[in-house]
């Protein structure tokens, strides 16, 4: 009676434990995004980029200022004029212009559009950066709502294989470790399952920093997952770098920056000229009326400014040098990346995506087995951690190809919309 009782007991925690796909719930509607449309959005909502337009447009207001002549210059004078018994008043005007005759005016502007340059490259680089942060927390996000499935599904399993220990007399030294080992494995699932809960959350919190959804809003992102790596050649890849790498361009602009800097110190010396006109008249009964004008130059007697040029051409010359390493490491970086890239295009190969399928068919047959009594709890835990490492395994995949594509597009500065080839 007391065996009849037991059996019983077994079958119904087997039936309410049964890890076959469960039964469906109505739940609230999530909604969800396409990735382009979480990439605008991003774009809306950061506001270093509107920093950054900012900058550009005083850097644009200042170079047309600076090409500007300086205001003339006006003066008057009035006093006493007293020849012999005779008095009356005595006044004069003059006004004053320097003439910027060296260039020096346009060098400034320049060296100031230079930089404005400089933050326009910073605002592009910011933009493509932006974009492949959106791409790779998406995928990080989408990878762990899928992984959660996955998860309760393995915690399932082990409550069944719980409910068959507890279903058994423990006599044996056997059951007692094999019930021991269950009892383990149950609780690091159940950690594993506050675990994904809280990555999760992490991950949606990555996002929605640049998102600024309503707290709490969940949501889905429309993501298409790779089955095979893009075609990227090396050589066509060194080629858009050397062109267009944001740290490329920012050090060549550089370079052109301190070369204008240079010229502008050789010219300081160059005298400023600056002419005057004046007049000049009284009230007295003999009145004297003068009519005139001048030149006005400093002469570079005890200052030729050998230093600033001195300090320019090293400047001018170092600039250089670094751009010329720059190149040099950044083909060393590309030529790493790209090792990095035809490694994941490998694991791509070995874990596909289409493998899930597989391996759940497997793991359903591993199931309907176990109830029946065919496979040890041995044999069934092992393919359980055997289809946990291989599930791993084909999320590593995926996340490891997004980081490493969306890095050498970035490292090329390639705007690209980053998607795989499955449906």
């Amino acid at each position: 009676m007391k065996t009849m009782c037991r059996i019983i007991i077994t079958l119904t925690l087997l039936l309410f434990c049964m890890p076959a796909r469960p039964y469906t719930l109505v739940a609230q509607e999530i909604k969800e995004y396409p990735l382009e449309a979480l990439i605008r959005t991003a774009m809306e909502n950061y506001r270093l980029l509107e920093i950054k337009k900012s900058e550009i447009a005083q850097k644009e207001a200042l170079s047309m200022h600076e090409k500007r002549w300086d205001n003339p210059e006006a003066g008057a004078t009035l006093g006493s004029k007293k020849t012999g018994s005779e008095s009356g008043l005595a006044y004069s005007v003059t006004l004053s212009q320097k003439l910027p005759l060296w260039g020096k005016k346009g060098l400034a502007a320049g060296i100031t559009k230079l930089e404005g340059k400089e933050a326009e490259i910073d605002l592009e680089e910011i933009k493509l950066a932006l974009r492949y942060e959106i791409t790779r927390l998406a995928y990080e996000y989408s990878r762990d709502l899928m992984k959660k499935k996955h998860i309760r599904e393995r915690l399932q399993r082990i409550k069944l294989a719980n409910a068959y220990m507890h279903g058994h007399i423990q006599v044996s030294p056997q059951r007692i470790v094999e019930r021991n080992i269950v009892q383990a494995k149950l609780k690091q699932m159940e950690m594993e399952f506050l675990e994904i809960h809280k990555n999760i959350k992490m991950s949606y919190n990555a996002l929605n920093r640049y998102l600024k959804f309503p707290g709490g809003e969940n949501f889905k992102v429309s993501i298409r997952w790779f089955a095979h790596a893009p075609v990227l050649s090396f050589e066509d890849l060194l080629l858009l770098a050397e062109k267009g790498n944001y740290d490329i361009r920012r050090r060549e602009v550089a370079v052109a920056r301190a070369e204008k800097e240079l010229d502008l110190a050789k010219r300081e010396v160059l005298p400023d000229i600056g002419v005057s006109l004046f007049y000049h008249d009284d009230t007295m009964n003999n009145r004297e009326q003068i009519f005139g004008g001048g030149v006005i130059m400093p002469l570079p007697l005890l200052s030729r400014n050998t230093h600033a040029v001195k300090k320019g051409s090293l400047n001018a010359k170092a600039q250089e040098l670094t751009l010329l390493q720059m190149k040099e490491s950044l083909s060393q970086k590309l030529r790493e990346l790209h090792a990095e890239y035809e490694y994941a295009a490998g694991l791509l190969a070995l874990f596909p995506l289409e493998k899930l399928d597989t391996l759940e068919e497997k793991m359903d047959y591993a199931d309907a087995e176990f109830r029946k009594g065919r496979i040890t709890l041995v044999t069934y835990l092992e393919m359980d951690n055997t289809l946990h490492e291989n599930i791993e395994s084909v999320y590593h995949a995926q996340l490891s190809m997004v980081r490493v594509y969306t890095e050498l597009l970035f490292l090329s500065a390639v705007t690209k919309q980053v998607e795989g080839d499955l449906p």
